[in-house]
């Protein structure tokens, strides 16, 4: 039997980045005769210049079936792990049993992180590794270099790196083991799949929804609306939907068959007043097809807002009162009569619509419409482009 593909996602600070190279090479030289799975390792040092880092660390996350937190002060420090990776993990482990390895690096103040406090450290026993039976040691405390900063090697640094295999091999296979029986139980084994899943089961490929939104308060109601819906819309069970920052990843497992044929119907749907953006068809071994979906997009006043402080340098209540400066002078020339010209985006008129007869849409009985003035935009030539 082929072994299981196992992702893992190593969250580490960009201070200990010494010692997540020797976390990572101590790794893969005692998981590389593993019997039960295939590791692979994936750290941000893998982004590539000019990629969008953000999606692709929430890409990544996505795709682990762990997380390894390497725990030190300068870990515990940053706002951008707390608040974008670690809190991604625990939504994982919360849904679908996303598994948490914390590794101490250094002595430092967990309690600072409440929900860290309550997650099972990787034991090291100071009695192993030739310290203290009463001492607790940290990574650091086996990691000893020389003058020159060459790594002094160390039989305990060894044991250390065999006995984390080990102790990550025996939860993961633990976790595997009862979806191995959710699967049988169901009936819906796929024995040409090798990956590792947290979920009933496995089958072909996955389709990838995301779709546009704001979602930050989305109460659980909602959420299960939208659930309901995507379902009814694609006629399919929809395995799980997952809240990312300004967007839903909505995952379905379906036959290559069905996959494809929903691909190609997936255009512009709406969700509840939510739009779709992207299509995604997935594998094991990653995208296997991928459409983005134009949509018409609204530009709301706080999100005109926010572009005019990016665009001009200005704080948000800067910009907002430029717009509404702008908005209210115009106003006021408009309802006097006066033309707004701007050069190379258009002009803003004011047009006498005299009064006509019309016709009742839902009877068709003539009816009087009185004379009105309305708004006339004229495009500048230059506003979409050549």
């Amino acid at each position: 039997m082929d072994n299981k593909i196992l992702k893992s996602f190593i969250s580490y600070s960009n201070e200990d980045e010494k010692y997540l190279e020797l976390i990572v090479e101590g790794l893969k030289k005692h998981s590389k005769d593993s019997k039960i799975f295939d590791w692979n390792f994936w750290d941000d040092r893998k982004i590539s210049i000019g990629e969008n880092w953000y999606e692709i660390i929430e890409r990544e996350i996505f795709d682990s079936n762990f997380a390894l937190l390497l725990i030190s002060a300068n870990f515990l420090a940053s706002r951008f792990i707390k608040h974008e990776e670690f809190s991604r993990f625990l939504e994982k482990n919360r849904e679908e049993g996303f598994l948490i390895f914390p590794v101490l690096i250094n002595h430092c103040n967990i309690n600072k992180w409440e929900e860290l406090t309550k997650i099972q450290f990787f034991k090291a026993k100071g009695s192993d590794y030739g310290f203290a039976k009463s001492k607790t040691i940290t990574f650091a405390d086996l990691v000893k270099f020389d003058s020159e900063g060459v790594l002094i090697p160390n039989a305990n640094l060894e044991k250390y790196y065999m006995n984390l295999v080990i102790s990550i091999e025996e939860s993961i296979n633990k976790r595997f083991s009862i979806s191995k029986k959710i699967k049988s139980k169901n009936q819906r084994n796929n024995s040409n799949d090798n990956r590792l899943s947290y979920s009933e089961f496995t089958d072909g490929v996955n389709i990838e929804m995301k779709i546009d939104g704001n979602f930050d308060k989305l109460t659980i109601e909602q959420k299960e609306r939208i659930l309901q819906r995507v379902s009814s819309t694609l006629g399919i069970d929809v395995k799980s939907i997952k809240l990312l920052p300004g967007s839903i990843k909505v995952v379905i497992e379906s036959n290559v068959e069905t996959a494809e044929k929903i691909y190609k119907q997936l255009n512009d749907l709406s969700f509840e007043g939510y739009k779709l953006k992207s299509v995604s068809l997935i594998n094991s071994e990653g995208i296997l097809k991928h459409k983005e979906i134009r949509s018409i997009k609204v530009l709301t006043k706080r999100s005109l807002v926010e572009s005019i402080a990016i665009e001009a340098n200005l704080s948000t209540k800067d910009a907002k009162r430029a717009l509404e400066a702008f908005v209210n002078t115009s106003s006021i020339a408009l309802r006097k009569g006066d033309k707004v010209a701007l050069a190379g985006f258009g002009s803003f008129s004011v047009n006498k619509r005299s009064a006509r007869t019309g016709r009742n849409p839902q009877t068709g009985k003539p009816i009087s419409i009185k004379a009105k003035k309305v708004i006339k935009f004229k495009g500048g030539s230059g506003l979409l482009g050549k």
